[in-house]
């Protein structure tokens, strides 16, 4: 299987804006008196064909953000309580580049498990003429926000 995910670097971009870990060996995430957190946006994922730096539009999925809400909520409720002071939020467009309609089958079955949501089957058919017109000179590509927060305990 060939997927991609951030080929531009930005979530390592991101990553060394908020953390000094530049020589270190080990990346310790969650640890010590701060919390990371590392998720994708509360927007809806576009998933298009990638050729030759033109990005043509497919779909966009069918998803329900009520755990991406509740997660949000919690960690607005921790700053709001004073428990964390938010030291930095980035967000930034990450991108998963797929070369095959295999591939791209089986990251929409991890993710539709992974999110809860219904099957997005109407979504394959487009996206494997969209692939065969192209004759394997095209990838698959989904775009979605992601959300990384620093968040420092306080106390």
């Amino acid at each position: 299987m060939s997927i991609i995910i951030d080929p531009e670097a930005k979530e390592i971009d991101a990553l060394r804006r908020v953390a000094r870990w530049h020589g270190a060996r080990v990346l310790e995430i969650g640890c010590g008196d701060g919390r990371l957190t590392l998720r994708p946006g509360a927007k809806h994922r576009h998933v298009g064909i990638w050729r030759a730096g033109h990005w043509q539009a497919v779909g966009t999925m069918r998803e329900t953000f009520e755990d991406d809400q509740a997660a949000n909520a919690a960690v607005a409720d921790v700053l709001h309580q004073g428990l964390f002071r938010l030291k930095r939020h980035i967000q930034f467009e990450l991108k998963r580049y797929m070369d095959t309609l295999t591939d791209f089958r089986a990251w929409l079955d991890e993710f539709s498990k992974l999110a809860v949501l219904a099957p997005h089957d109407w979504l394959v058919q487009p996206v494997d003429r969209m692939l065969k017109n192209e004759a394997g000179r095209a990838n698959v590509v989904v775009r979605g926000p992601f959300d990384i927060r620093v968040l420092k305990k306080i106390g």
